[in-house]
């Protein structure tokens, strides 16, 4: 799943921030894997968000966060 982490990773620290939504992570991911299960994707998420540096008070931070629970109700 590194390949996949590393992607999402990617995905939400250089995309524009109006790029990034719930959709979008699923579909980088899927990009990669398409057999990567609802957990795994859901896991996956949060680690990256977890792991990249992003400053707690932007934008980019706050809509990063509701990603998850987005991920959980496809």
């Amino acid at each position: 799943m590194t390949s996949v982490s590393n992607t999402i990773s990617k995905f939400i620290t250089e995309s524009p921030v109006k790029h990034i939504t719930a959709a979008s992570v699923i579909y980088k991911a899927l990009e990669i894997n398409s057999t990567i299960s609802k957990d795994e994707l859901f896991q996956l998420s949060i680690n990256a968000i977890n792991t990249v540096q992003i400053d707690k008070n932007s934008d980019r931070y706050k809509k990063l966060c509701e990603i998850p629970n987005q991920v959980c109700k496809f």
